[in-house]
């Protein structure tokens, strides 16, 4: 009898640690959406420096904008905002 209480209490106890763990611990975030609009072109994805790079793409004034979001301190940072035709080698 005395066997069968450890081992549902050995059961109950991990359940709740692995409850915790899910619940308290944070989980990485990934960066890989993209959103396109009329006017507009949104996409993330995971930058070689362990950010995440946001590139919006103004498709009404070709312009095309890279911001960089900052894991430490929480914050977006400008790039780099150029014409699309400088982005993509395209001459006039």
């Amino acid at each position: 009898m005395k066997s069968q209480k450890a081992g549902i209490s050995i059961l109950s106890i991990s359940a709740v640690v692995l409850f915790l763990a899910c619940v308290f611990v944070n989980k990485p975030t990934h960066a890989e959406v993209s959103v396109k609009d009329r006017d507009y072109m949104m996409c993330t994805f995971p930058s070689n420096t362990a950010n995440d790079a946001l590139y919006i793409a103004d498709t009404r004034n070709g312009m095309f904008g890279v911001f960089l979001w900052d894991n430490t301190t929480r914050s977006l940072q400008p790039m780099a905002v150029r014409p699309m035709s400088d982005a993509f080698g395209a001459k006039r």
